[in-house]
């Protein structure tokens, strides 16, 4: 019988996230597992190869940051555009870009 997943894929993935951004993809299976704290084999199993995990936490990213800027996008066109506006959405999307451990 399978163990029962104590994180999500999406957690997993998110924990990767700001290692993967220091390391590039040069970084080894070892260093993704210490990252996120689960074994090598663990990984393999719920992901297939280290290549697809790091894919799969940049599709993940991607999509996130999509979402993010449609939410910006969204509730900018509720207003009336201003340079207020602007500045908010601008400060806001640089939080997110520069710490993406925090994406919601």
């Amino acid at each position: 019988m399978p163990r029962t997943k104590h994180r999500s894929d999406r957690e997993v993935l998110r924990a990767l996230l700001p290692a993967l951004i220091r390391k590039g993809a040069g970084i080894s299976l070892r260093e993704i597992a210490e990252t996120v704290q689960l074994s090598n084999a663990t990984l393999v199993q719920r992901f297939g190869s280290k290549d697809n995990i790091i894919q799969q936490a940049i599709v993940l990213s991607n999509q996130e940051m999509q979402e993010r800027l449609d939410d910006l996008c969204q509730k900018a066109a509720q207003r009336q555009p201003s340079i207020e506006i602007l500045i908010d959405t601008m400060v806001e999307l640089a939080a997110f870009i520069d710490c993406p451990s925090r994406v919601a």
